[in-house]
């Protein structure tokens, strides 16, 4: 990752945490158990995976789907709250073989799946959802390792528009809901973040239901709440 206008010292931080550890790892994550391997994101090295995962309703019926799944942490917790059918998709096959060893080391494969896939392009459109859930990369860098594409996406903050622009379809129902994180990283090139998103929402017939914010000193987190328009 390269940028001269965005303070990259935290991320490189946390990528120096990361690649402390050559071999996999074992970890605890709001009371989950998990394995992490190299080149997977450790959800308990920022604050940003926890804040989405406490600000996430599951209802014990819900049919959910977290993208970006990563270690396939938020799935897991969706099926131990009851959720009965829970999809994971990541691009990164490293990411997807470890959340798999994850629902098994968390006996929830019965419930649980996990899919390789950039984006939308491996999710059937017939496939709905009452729940979507997303961690996308927050900093609008290009990266240039697997690792670092788990936390960098470009300057035009390409991979959430994308999921945003896949959600209507995979909606269940007027009443289905979309969280996502989101950071004000990306205002050296959009001066209003909120606003920017906002009207991609818009364009893709979501709208925005609510906003939490989380400011960590270095960044403002968001976790946002979207709807059917």
């Amino acid at each position: 990752m390269k940028s001269e206008i965005i303070d990259l010292e935290p991320a490189r931080q946390l990528l120096e945490r990361h690649n402390n550890h050559i071999d996999s790892y074992p970890i605890s994550f709001r009371g989950i158990n998990l394995i992490i391997e190299p080149d997977v994101f450790n959800p308990d090295f920022t604050k940003v995976s926890g804040f989405l995962a406490d600000n996430i309703f599951i209802t014990p019926k819900a049919k959910v789907l977290d993208m970006f799944t990563g270690s396939g942490v938020i799935a897991i917790l969706a099926a131990k709250k009851g959720a009965p059918y829970v999809t994971g998709v990541d691009i990164s096959a490293t990411a997807v073989n470890c959340a798999k060893n994850n629902a098994f080391l968390n006996n929830v494969t019965d419930s649980v799946r996990f899919i390789q896939s950039d984006l939308w392009k491996n999710i059937s459109v017939n496939e709905k959802y009452d729940i979507i859930t997303a961690n996308p990369p927050l900093l609008p860098v290009y990266p240039e390792t697997l690792l670092e594409a788990a936390i960098a996406d470009g300057p035009e903050m390409g991979l959430t528009k994308g999921f945003l622009q896949g959600c209507k379809k995979h909606m269940s129902n007027k009443n289905s809901v979309v969280y996502m994180t989101f950071s004000n990283a990306c205002k050296v090139y959009f001066s209003d973040p909120i606003a920017f998103i906002e009207s991609v929402a818009l364009k893709n017939n979501l709208k925005i239901d609510n906003v939490i914010e989380l400011d960590v000193g270095y960044e403002l987190y968001r976790v946002i709440k979207f709807m059917l328009n």
